[in-house]
């Protein structure tokens, strides 16, 4: 009797998780009910840019951040599984260009979440002909001054060691 408990109790349990695993793959994603209480969520949207005169060295990147939810929509499923747990605070689309490194990406879906408690923007990009199949991410920070204008966007890499640059507010 004790072993068929058992066995029973195993049946359960990979039901139980086979079910959750496949609600969470074909559920939608949505913004956190917290969003309103997250710095970095609240003061992205806009146009930020990084500046660096250095001879040579110069470089301008302009970074742009544009609200929408409905952009949820565009991330591929293959993705739910790993964001099923994690909030989303904010999401829309994104923009980054840079002469100097030849790199122009626009209007691509991001979202907003955190990675070992640091905030993280994942955006999905084109590859191999299907768009929006590429996931990339960056850690941010935004501490607000309190005068919007003179807010400032740090972006990070994906790891913790990576360094930040410093973004200032345009729009």
């Amino acid at each position: 009797m004790k072993n068929l408990f058992s066995v029973l109790f195993v049946f359960m349990f990979s039901f139980i998780f086979s079910v959750c695993t496949v609600f969470a793959q074909d559920s939608t994603l949505v913004i956190s009910a917290e969003q309103e209480k997250n710095i970095v969520a609240l003061a992205m949207e806009g146009e930020w840019l990084y500046e660096l005169k250095d001879g040579e060295n110069s470089e301008k990147q302009i970074l742009s951040f544009q609200k929408d939810s409905t952009a949820l929509s565009l991330v591929p499923k293959k993705f739910y599984k790993v964001l099923f747990d994690k909030p989303i605070y904010s999401a829309g689309y994104l923009s980054l260009s840079s002469e100097k490194r030849n790199i122009t990406i626009k209007s691509v879906p991001y979202l907003l979440t955190t990675i070992y408690g640091n905030p993280h923007v994942v955006i999905f990009m084109e590859r191999d002909g299907k768009p929006y199949d590429d996931a990339e991410g960056f850690n941010i920070f935004i501490p607000t001054t309190g005068e919007k204008e003179k807010d400032i966007l740090y972006m990070g890499g994906d790891n913790a060691h990576e360094p930040f640059q410093p973004f200032q507010r345009v729009k």
